[in-house]
């Protein structure tokens, strides 16, 4: 068996050789290592240059050698017009000699090709800047990640520095923590129960995912939470949702598109849309994101509104694209705390 797979893989070798040797139209390059001793038959002949080298026709590359190092160049062109290039000649100070060899080669090459080898370079100059650029980014982010990066640009004085102090090492966690625990709270929410009772009903429900935080993110996470429902309820916000509980067609509804600009990330954008109810006024798609943030001033509100648009439109395309909508939905940020909704 391994006769017949020799035999099998020297001919292969043969064929593959001779397809890519009479593909070329115009110019042909052949990279190889040269063997130091020619082999004795095909079957020895391990490689495409072991094969080159059987060919009658094979130069005098000792010769040829010679010859590159009598003009000192890398390179020499047979008299078949044939250009070998020796690697193992070049330096890296290149001497007048040297220059003048390889001005003497280019000048045997057609303007137009010089131009064609021109414009190839060029070429793949830039798509391997492409390639690298498209390399460096992330196979898949979240609908949110921008959102959060122009948040980090917003001046310090955030919401969970103001709720925990600026010194607090558990801040920024805590602060992610009670987000989660208020969208959860929000995906449980009985619209039709009274404000503080479902509060009290919910804050039990979301203190189990945070049994499993750090003790000092646990609590200010809790207390975070907590806060933030309590504000609700006494806000005007409970009675512009009851009226919305018949028309609500989705809660936490998963979103997974692909990409839309060369920026982003290569695969796929995930998220998930925390409310989807049709206007019963209007009979519009709505999109409402909760919203977690101590907002205190209107400029505050328009900066963070600003903030969380790209997440809107990622949200918008999603639900434009899955229902084939001639329009988009409506996109709207609750901001639960503040009891305020500004559409984006």
């Amino acid at each position: 068996m391994s006769e017949i797979r020799a035999e099998v893989e020297a001919a292969e070798r043969v064929r593959t050789l001779y397809v890519a040797l009479t593909r070329a139209k115009v110019r042909l390059v052949v990279s190889a290592l040269w063997p130091g001793d020619v082999p004795s038959g095909l079957d020895k002949a391990d490689s495409h240059a072991k094969l080159l080298a059987l060919s009658p026709a094979a130069p005098n590359l000792p010769l040829l050698w010679a010859r590159a190092l009598g003009a000192e160049a890398s390179d020499v062109v047979d008299d078949d017009g044939v250009r070998w290039r020796f690697p193992a000649l070049e330096t890296g100070a290149e001497d007048d000699l040297r220059a003048e060899a390889r001005a003497d080669s280019a000048n045997s090459i057609p303007e137009e090709t010089n131009a064609e080898i021109a414009r190839a370079t060029a070429d793949l100059a830039a798509r391997r800047i492409a390639a690298a650029e498209r390399e460096a980014r992330p196979y898949s982010a979240a609908a949110s990640s921008e959102a959060h990066a122009r948040l980090e640009r917003i001046s310090g004085d955030s919401w969970e520095h103001r709720d925990f102090g600026e010194a607090d090492p558990w801040a920024r966690d805590a602060a992610m923590l009670a987000g989660v625990a208020v969208h959860r709270a929000f995906e449980r929410w009985d619209f039709a129960a009274e404000p503080r009772q479902e509060i009290e009903r919910l804050k039990e429900i979301i203190a189990a995912p945070l049994a499993a935080a750090p003790e000092p993110v646990q609590a200010r996470s809790l207390a975070r939470a907590s806060a933030v429902l309590d504000a609700f309820a006494v806000g005007p916000l409970p009675a512009k949702l009851r009226p919305l509980a018949p028309a609500i067609l989705a809660r936490e509804l998963a979103v997974l598109l692909p990409p839309s600009e060369t920026t982003g990330p290569v695969g796929f954008i995930s998220g998930a849309i925390d409310l989807l109810y049709r206007d019963p006024d209007t009979g519009e798609l709505v999109i409402a994101d909760w919203k977690t943030d101590e907002v205190s001033t209107d400029e505050e509100l328009t900066a963070r509104a600003q903030a969380y648009a790209p997440q809107g439109a990622i949200y918008v395309r999603a639900i434009r694209e899955a229902l084939s909508l001639d329009a988009d939905p409506r996109f709207e940020l609750w901001f639960v705390a503040a009891g305020r909704v500004v559409v984006n």
